[in-house]
């Protein structure tokens, strides 16, 4: 089954080594980047799904290539659920996935515009769009309070030194917008469950 796919941060590391591998799959792909300068990068993306290599190896089950639409947008500008609600409508995918961030760049403002209150716009979006269906926000490994269970001690005091003294900013951004993304889920979880329930009476 093809499904459409919403990538934003298109021109992102991660979001590169995915996109050809869901052009391979046959699903069709609208990509969001930042700048006119990026398209030829991500356009070249199709190219490579279509001609395999060392990244790609072969078009899965024989389906034919999905198709790959660039959109340039700053998601820096993305300022409200309303500003994020006008790009999903706009793409029209029933997948998101949140592969963007500031890199970085701009010091600790624009990381918190892009990296945390961004991210939070489009997770209120996406759970109330009646188009998309699911939504996936890449992460960062540190982002967490507490030590998981099964990492040694060097790990977690190594990762709060990055946290607190490295990328503090980065860190903040990252776990709030990972911590909304929890709650809103968790709470449409209920919400379905609630739905399922009243039907299910009703039909009693």
């Amino acid at each position: 089954m093809s499904h459409h796919v919403l990538i934003l941060g298109g021109h992102g590391k991660i979001a590169q080594l995915l996109t050809p591998l869901l052009l391979r799959r046959g699903w069709a792909v609208t990509s969001v980047i930042r700048s006119e300068e990026q398209v030829p990068a991500v356009k070249r993306l199709a190219e490579l799904a279509k001609e395999g290599g060392a990244a790609v190896k072969g078009n899965e089950r024989g389906r034919e290539l999905g198709t790959l639409k660039v959109l340039v947008r700053s998601l820096e500008e993305v300022k409200s659920d309303e500003d994020a609600g006008r790009v999903l409508e706009e793409a029209g995918a029933e997948y998101v996935v949140w592969s963007a961030g500031a890199g970085g760049k701009g010091g600790s403002e624009r990381t918190y515009a892009i990296d945390r209150d961004a991210a939070i716009h489009f997770i209120h979006a996406s759970a109330t769009s009646p188009l998309v269906t699911r939504f996936l926000l890449v992460s960062y490994l540190g982002s967490r309070r507490h030590k998981p269970s099964w990492w040694p001690p060097s790990a977690w005091a190594h990762t709060q030194d990055v946290n607190t003294r490295i990328l503090p900013d980065y860190y903040q951004a990252k776990v709030a917008a990972d911590e909304v993304l929890y709650k809103v889920a968790k709470q449409h979880n209920n919400d379905t469950q609630k739905s399922k329930m009243n039907s299910h009476r009703y039909l009693e």
